[in-house]
Order: structure tokens, then sequence, then C-alpha cells
């Protein structure tokens, strides 16, 4: 049941982002980050049920597919909290 568990989590993430386009009010790179983000946290939470294959990687009970997830995730919020520090000294500046 992996692949319907995957098509549900998928289907939700692209449901958030059409709202999050169409809503209007986000700066640009934000949606695709926000998907990266998005489905690398339910690809890691997913990857608990699967049961690894014979040989895979496996270290300190986390496959490998679940450590690339969590590597997307934490690059989307790098990512995103560069965005909101530049944006911070971007207003300080203008109030200055």
């Amino acid at each position: 049941p992996m692949q319907l568990y995957e098509a549900l989590y998928c289907y939700a993430i692209f449901i958030t982002l059409l709202v999050m386009q169409e809503s209007k009010r986000f700066a640009d790179g934000v949606i695709f980050w926000s998907y990266l983000l998005l489905y690398g946290i339910s690809r890691f939470i997913v990857n608990f049920w699967r049961v690894p294959e014979p040989g895979e990687a496996v270290f300190f009970s986390i496959s490998t597919g679940q450590w690339l997830s969590l590597l997307l995730a934490f690059a989307a919020l790098i990512w995103f909290g560069m965005t909101i520090n530049s944006r911070r000294s971007l207003v300080r500046r203008a109030k200055a």
C-alpha cells in the first residue's frame, strides 16, 4: 500500500501548493521550496512503514531514502531561513 500512501500525500501537497499559488501573495521561489519541504517531510514519514530492500543501506535505523528526504527538507528550511533574514535586513535598512 506504499504507492497509495504516496499518492495521497502527493495529492495533499498538490492541493496545498495550488491554494498557495492561487492566493498570489508569496515571493518568487516560495512555492518551489514549499514543495521540497513538504515532500521531504512526507517522504521521510511514509518511509518508516516501508520494508527496506535486501542490501539497502540503513544508518541509525534510517534508510538512505529517509536521509535524502531529510536533506531535502533541511535545504528548504535553510532557504526559508535565509529568505526571512534577508527580508528583515532589507526592512531594517529601509527604516534607517
